[in-house]
């Protein structure tokens, strides 16, 4: 079975004793003989912190090798030594798992664990657990945050919509009414309440008008406008409504499902 090795200090712990890079190399050499494993390589990121995985090259270029099947397994000396964000270790835990690759930590307090043994594989099923617990904690918070975001007149699109413009003010991207295109929605709408069909309502606004950056209108677009509700002032998050200098339709004017 071939195996690598992850080794890494900071530079604030460089010169604390069972910290330094030759120790923990030593260690998982000796460890690696002792399961009889062959080393395919080791990796390293000296003097870089681990608050982080995604800029250290030398995980990133393990996890690279890994997904192309050039080891079997992995050994650290603490999981520390990974990374200290719980996100990124539980992220390279479940890719452990996915890959179906053995991993060893050589110190977890006073044991060692091996994903081998019943201990090593509860560790796994354990952690993999908390990580769901984890991800579904983050995405709340994450949707907490883009909700009050869209209520103070932020945006979580990168482009806005036909009707508006994105402007910068004050560091935030704001979502401002374009006068001209807004016309053109309040067009589409009254077409629609007058009886039109989308693809009738899409022949005549093609007659003297285009979409966002030229765009050609069709039934798809015009439904597209006819369901969206940021012209109600809405958020796509939480039926919350921005101020009145926002809304290009009335409320009560838009019942489109």
């Amino acid at each position: 079975m071939k195996a690598a090795l992850y080794i890494r200090v900071s530079t604030d712990r460089q010169n604390e004793e069972g910290f330094s890079m030759e120790a923990q190399h030593d260690l998982l050499m000796e460890l690696l003989e002792k399961k009889g494993m062959e080393l395919y390589r080791v990796y390293s990121d000296p003097g870089i912190s681990g608050r982080t995985i995604k800029k250290r090259p030398g995980i990133q270029r393990l996890i690279e090798d890994m997904k192309a099947g050039k080891f079997e397994a992995v050994l650290v000396h603490k999981l520390d030594r990974l990374s200290r964000n719980l996100g990124d270790l539980y992220e390279f835990i479940a890719l452990i798992n996915k890959l179906n690759k053995r991993f060893v930590v050589a110190s977890l307090g006073s044991e060692e664990i091996d994903t081998q043994s019943p201990m090593g594989k509860a560790f796994l099923y354990f952690n993999g657990i908390f990580a769901e617990i984890y991800s579904d904690n983050l995405r709340e918070e994450t949707l907490k945050g883009l909700t009050k975001k869209m209520e103070n007149g932020g945006l979580h699109m990168s482009k806005a919509p036909l009707g508006y413009d994105i402007e910068v003010i004050n560091g935030e991207r704001k979502l401002i009414v374009n006068e001209y295109e807004a016309k053109l929605i309040k067009e589409v709408f009254q077409l629609y309440l007058a009886g039109k069909g989308v693809v009738s309502i899409a022949k005549h606004m093609n007659g003297h008008s285009r979409g966002k950056e030229g765009g050609v209108w069709d039934s798809k677009y015009v439904r597209i406008v006819l369901q969206n509700h940021t012209y109600t002032g809405h958020n796509h998050f939480k039926p919350v409504l921005w101020e009145e200098s926002k809304r290009i339709m009335q409320l009560f004017l838009w019942r489109i499902s």
